[in-house]
């Protein structure tokens, strides 16, 4: 990829408002927008952000992540991903819903995501996390 061809902007992880096993992986330059359209598309419930970076190059952050979960895809053609698989919850011999409820949501997401901050500093992506909090209260939000 050239260094004409990168894009800075966000790469965000938001999970299911409904469904706590179930997370988005993508990317934007507006965050609350972004979700604000997200939530616009017929989905019973807001999604909730759970991590933003700030990112050099963010069509190739969003590949590696998506790369780095594809075992975990919900569907091929989708940037939805199954925080705990059903062969994991089989290999466990645990329901899904049971390991991976609002309560330990966070805890799958911290270590996926630390992970995939690992393989952007392989790649040389540069990023720098964002306070999820303070995004919806910056500038974007205006």
């Amino acid at each position: 990829m050239t260094k004409e061809s990168k894009a800075e902007g966000c790469i965000y992880i938001i999970l299911n408002g409904t469904n706590p096993n179930e997370i988005k992986i993508g990317l934007t330059v507006d965050p609350p927008q972004r979700l604000k359209s997200l939530f616009s598309t017929s989905v019973p419930a807001p999604f909730i952000p759970k991590k933003i970076w700030y990112v050099d190059d963010m069509r190739e952050a969003e590949k590696i992540a998506h790369c780095y979960m594809d075992g975990h895809r919900i569907n091929k053609k989708r940037e939805f991903f199954f925080l705990v698989t059903p062969s994991m919850s089989h290999q466990w011999a645990k329901p899904d819903s049971e390991m991976c409820g609002f309560d330990s949501a966070d805890f799958y997401i911290d270590q996926y995501a630390e992970v995939i901050e690992e393989h952007w500093s392989s790649n040389g992506i540069n990023f720098k996390r964002i306070n999820v909090a303070s995004c919806f209260k910056s500038k974007w939000n205006n």
